[in-house]
């Protein structure tokens, strides 16, 4: 089961600690939306609210997206559920041992196989 971490909403050591250090400069990229770059705001978000680990993972979805949304380097971010969005690819947030992070699995966001669907 190659999703058994995120259904189960588990994370990996590494995943633990890439989001308890390191620095909160934000990484530069080509526009795309990168794990670097959603531990980078996590690690952000930690320093001004202490309680961040308290939040829900959909919740704390919304609170990353937002601060990603204000930095305008990785175009229009949202959140749903426990995921954020944005042009092209999805990253999902899980909660395991009280501590928020994010899953290194990138999925890319197909919108052409959804309207093929729908038609």
């Amino acid at each position: 089961m190659a999703n058994k971490a995120r259904y189960y909403g588990l994370s990996t050591r590494e995943e633990r600690q890439d989001v308890s250090m390191g620095s909160g400069v934000y990484p530069e990229t080509n526009g795309d939306l990168t794990y670097a770059a959603v531990v980078t705001a996590i690690r952000n978000y930690k320093l001004t609210h202490p309680n961040f680990d308290n939040l829900s993972a959909t919740a704390a979805a919304a609170a990353i997206a937002k601060e990603l949304d204000k930095t305008g380097r990785y175009g229009n971010v949202s959140s749903g559920g426990g995921r954020i969005k944005s042009d092209g690819y999805s990253i999902s947030l899980t909660k395991s041992k009280g501590m928020i992070t994010a899953s290194k699995a990138s999925e890319q966001v197909n919108t052409d196989k959804k309207r093929k669907k729908n038609k």
